[in-house]
């Protein structure tokens, strides 16, 4: 009976555990949504674009120089947890693609920054590189996203 308690109680702790993960990364995910969306609000005079060139007849423009933007975002025990558990399903990692989600946003918003820093009112030519960042090897720790974002700052 004293084993039975005990592996109930181990259950019960895992479970809490995964709980208390869920509830903190989900209000901590949420919170950072939410700063983005402000700060990336007061940035709307910076126009951000993908096209390698300006249209035609756009005025005089001053290139100056490359604007970049950086963040790694670390995903948390549930998250690691219910992508091993979808890994075995299939399907999308609905989790994991809200982690990749909000690490371009904050990098394309530190581009942003650091453009209107070099005076800046334009980027152009915007591009993102991702890279993963796995657990510590032989451990069970989660691993996280990198994400780049880069372009021509211009002020026009």
């Amino acid at each position: 009976m004293s084993d039975l308690i005990g592996i109930l109680f181990q259950f019960g702790f895992f479970f809490g555990l995964l709980a208390l993960g869920y509830a903190v990364g989900h209000y901590r995910e949420r919170m950072h949504l939410r700063s983005i969306a402000t700060r990336l609000a007061s940035y709307h005079d910076v126009g951000v674009t993908n096209h390698k060139r300006l249209p035609a007849g756009t005025g005089p423009v001053a290139t100056l120089g490359m604007a970049a933007g950086c963040c790694v975002v670390a995903s948390d025990y549930f998250k690691t947890f219910t992508a091993s558990i979808q890994n075995l399903f299939g399907g999308e990692m609905s989790g994991l693609a809200s982690l990749i989600t909000r690490a371009r946003q904050e990098a394309l918003l530190r581009m942003i920054e650091q453009a209107r820093e070099m005076g800046a009112n334009a980027v152009i030519n915007v591009r993102f590189e991702t890279a993963a960042i796995g657990g510590q090897e032989g451990s069970k720790k989660a691993g996280g996203v990198e994400v780049l974002a880069y372009g021509t700052a211009l002020r026009i």
